[in-house]
Parts: C-alpha cells; sequence; structure tokens
C-alpha cells in the first residue's frame, strides 16, 4: 500500500545530532498516524506515497524538527518536592504537587548545589540540527487489519 493520508505507518529511525551522534534509535517499530499530528511535517512529506521497505535519510534543522531552545521552560524546584530516588537524565510527566513552576511535561532533572532540582519542559533537543534514517515496516488504513 501507497502511503496517504489517512493511514497508519509502522516505522523504526535512527536519530542522531550533527555530529553522528546517536540520539535515539527506534529499533521496534512504532504506529503513527500519517496525516494528523503524530509525525513532523517534513517525515510526513518524505514518507508520501511511499510504501514498506521505504528508508530515507533527512538532515532536520531545528525549526523542522525539536523547535528552538526556550529558556523559560527550564526550571528549579525544591528537591524536597520529587521523589527520594530520581536520578540525572530519568524523565517524568507533569511537575510535582506544590510546585512553583508552570508546565505539563518535564524531563531529564539535574541536581544542584543549592538543594533544588533543574528540569526542562523543552524537548532536550531543542535548537538541535538532527539527521534521521527512517525505514518503513509497513502502512494500513486503520480498520483493525493489515493491508500491506
Amino acid at each position: 500500500m501507497l502511503i496517504h493520508a489517512p493511514c497508519v505507518v509502522s516505522l523504526t529511525w535512527h536519530l542522531a545530532d550533527a555530529q553522528g551522534q546517536a540520539i535515539d534509535d527506534l529499533t521496534e517499530a512504532l504506529e503513527f498516524f500519517y496525516g494528523g499530528d503524530d509525525l513532523l511535517p517534513k517525515l510526513e512529506e518524505a514518507l508520501a506515497g511511499q510504501q514498506k521497505g521505504f528508508e530515507v535519510d533527512l538532515r532536520l534543522e531545528p525549526e523542522q524538527g525539536f523547535g528552538d531552545y526556550r529558556a523559560e521552560l527550564v526550571c528549579f524546584e525544591a528537591r524536597s518536592l520529587l521523589p527520594e530516588h530520581i536520578e540525572e537524565g530519568m524523565q517524568f510527566d507533569g511537575l510535582p504537587e506544590g510546585a512553583a513552576s508552570v508546565g505539563s511535561r518535564s524531563s531529564p532533572p539535574k541536581k544542584n548545589s543549592s538543594g533544588s532540582v533543574k528540569s526542562s519542559m523543552a524537548w532536550p533537543w531543542a535548537s538541535a540540527r538532527c539527521q534521521v534514517r527512517l525505514t518503513t515496516q509497513g502502512a494500513w488504513i486503520n480498520m483493525g487489519w493489515m493491508i500491506a
């Protein structure tokens, strides 16, 4: 089946920064709704009219990928508000009860010497130029059975 909106696509990818350092590897296929908001527009553009087995290498500028870094999305919270066993690099959804910051998604906490924890509600890869190798594993109309 050729990929067109609306359909479901099954993808794997390798995402790296501009220097080729791995950022993320999706080695087990994951399903995305093609023609909605699941995929970045540049990825949808590359997939249009393709089929299972298609592979493409793309370069993403920050505005095509994860956007620009936004300092206002970085927050510091008292360590006492967070679970006891957090480590640098862990991700969590939302801010803890009693948080002074505003927002709904927070990720990679980092401890600092003042007893607070730095966290960012922005994508960890904001402002990054990225390279992505995208491979289609299948495409189908979401009616409960796979066509391709």
